[in-house]
Order: structure tokens, then sequence, then C-alpha cells
């Protein structure tokens, strides 16, 4: 039943996400027409709501992608800690981060099973 809800919870982020992408088509044609219009300094352009209408289709586009991101583990790592470090360096963080990585599908299998055995410890002490 726990892998049952994963699953579910799985594909319905993913479904989120997909429709949430075409956000990034709006997002462009937003910001190019920012972009071209303060170039040629178009007069009567509302500048400010066309830059607050890109940050809040950022927000959307981050919060729609999130969850999905983090049930793939794709999200997004800060390399700025790193960057003075070696390559000897990264590559002993990268490989630990991808050791303690799981995939979605690892962790649903851990959840599934640990669900059954508590199903089971309950159904022990359930009088007959």
């Amino acid at each position: 039943m726990l892998l049952k809800t994963a699953n579910a919870l799985h594909r319905l982020l993913e479904r989120i996400a997909d429709a949430s992408g075409w956000l990034l088509i709006v997002l462009m044609a937003v910001t190019c027409v920012d972009v071209v219009f303060r170039k040629f300094g178009v007069v009567g352009f509302p500048y400010t709501k066309a830059q607050e209408m890109e940050w809040h289709l950022h927000t959307a586009i981050f919060s729609l992608w999130l969850g999905y991101n983090y049930c793939v583990n794709a999200h997004p790592r800060v390399d700025s800690y790193t960057e003075r470090l070696g390559f000897r360096r990264k590559a002993w963080i990268d490989l630990h981060r991808d050791h303690r990585a799981r995939t979605a599908a690892e962790q649903r299998r851990e959840i599934a099973a640990a669900g059954a055995d508590l199903e089971h410890r309950l159904s022990a002490l359930q009088p007959q």
C-alpha cells in the first residue's frame, strides 16, 4: 500500500513538472520582450510589471519542479563551496554524495518494506 502511494505521488509530481514546463516558454517570451523593449527604450511599456512577471514565473517554475527533481535526485548543486578545491577532493566529494544518493525507486522499495514490516508487527499484536 505504501509503495502504491509513493508511486502515485511520483507520477503526480512528474505530471505537474511536465505540465509546468510550458511556463518556461512564457518566461522566455516575457524576458525577451522586456530586454528588447528596454534596449530600444519603448515608452509606456510597464517595465516593472514585466520584471515582476519574470520573478513570479521563476518562482512558479521552481516550486512546481522542486518535488519531482527531489524524487529523481536531479536538484542543482551549489558548486561555489567546492570551486577552490582540487580535482581529487571534488571527486571524493562527488563519490561520497553519489554513494549516499539513492534512486527514487530504491527509496520507494525501502519505504514499502518498512511499511510491510510494520503491518506484520501490528497484525501480530492484534487479538485473534
